[in-house]
């Protein structure tokens, strides 16, 4: 359901599945793909963030995005939410992919325990029962900006291969 990625150290598995869990095609966790472009008539939300938005340990329908489009059948809801990330990857996912699909609101969910997440570079460091030993992206300050640093996993030939053997 995890695949490596260079850009953002880890991210959902095109058309991947997992236990409760299936993605799209996109990469988003749902049961079908979305146009680029809104629907006319319908608001369009884009979710990014951590687990609590990727809705762990729920089935797709028990998840808050679905929630709040059974609440307003003119919103659409995507779920770009990702288990493990910190708001700075889920700012990346949200540059990197998100942007495409044209959102008219955007929400980033924030844990305040996601500080960690944010300033670690290595999974494991972390959290040591990881099943991602894989390491990220993070933004340091320069002055009055953020930077960012790029994962150091960034240029391995073979993340999938990594991922398998994980004691190497």
């Amino acid at each position: 359901y995890f695949v490596a990625s260079p850009t953002l150290g880890w991210t959902i598995k095109p058309g991947g599945a997992a236990g409760l869990y299936r993605a799209n095609s996109q990469g988003l966790r749902a049961d079908r793909d979305y146009a680029l472009e809104p629907p006319p008539g319908r608001m369009r939300i884009a979710a990014f963030g951590d687990s609590f938005t990727h809705g762990d340990e729920a089935t797709l329908d028990e998840t808050w995005e679905s929630a709040l489009e059974r609440l307003d059948g003119r919103l659409e809801v995507l779920n770009f939410g990702v288990n493990g990330y910190g708001p700075d990857q889920a700012f990346l996912r949200y540059q990197e992919q998100g942007i495409a699909f044209e959102p008219q609101i955007v929400l980033i969910g924030l844990l305040s325990e996601n500080i960690r997440r944010t300033v670690s570079l290595f999974r494991p460091f972390y959290y040591q029962d990881t099943r991602f030993p894989l390491t990220k992206p993070r933004f340091l300050f320069e002055g009055d900006r953020f930077v960012l640093m790029e994962n150091p996993f960034a240029h391995v030939k073979d993340p999938d291969g990594f991922l398998q053997n994980e004691r190497k």
